[in-house]
């Protein structure tokens, strides 16, 4: 998925990202980018959010716009193999991380965040979703 920000901003509540094994909207997983060039990996159990890997730098994160004014575009990616996931920031593993046993079925999405009281925007494109195991002939 490719994630760009418009202007730079240092508050930590402005963050975007993926959301992945979501129950609902109480209960995910995510990995998001920090619009100050950082990122954070965190769980929500039952509305109240468990920090998997906290807001760090990575060098890989890119900021701002570039010598010609043009966004520049972070590729972020979630990867799968049971029981670890990994975070990629623009092709660099960030973090990767196992995951306790049990259901890894849920919805997708996107997620972002912005101060209270302040106006945020971010960009989406590129969004993919996919596996790369058979496609199953009977639904669970």
């Amino acid at each position: 998925m490719g994630l760009a920000s418009p202007e730079r901003n240092a508050d930590a509540a402005d963050d975007a990202g993926i959301a992945f094994w979501a129950g609902d909207l109480h209960n995910y997983y995510a990995a998001v980018l920090h619009r100050d060039g950082e990122y954070s990996v965190f769980r929500k159990v039952n509305g109240t959010v468990v920090m998997l890997v906290p807001k760090r730098p990575f060098s890989a994160v890119k900021t701002g716009s570039d010598a010609s004014n043009t966004l520049q575009v972070n590729t972020l990616q979630v990867l799968y193999s049971e029981p670890r996931y990994s975070v990629l920031i623009n092709g660099q593993p960030a973090a990767s991380y196992d995951l306790p046993s049990g259901d890894k079925r849920g919805m997708i999405g996107l997620i972002a965040g912005a101060p209270q009281d302040k106006a945020s925007e971010w960009r989406f494109s590129g969004i993919v979703a996919g596996s790369d195991q058979p496609l199953r002939k009977n639904a669970p």
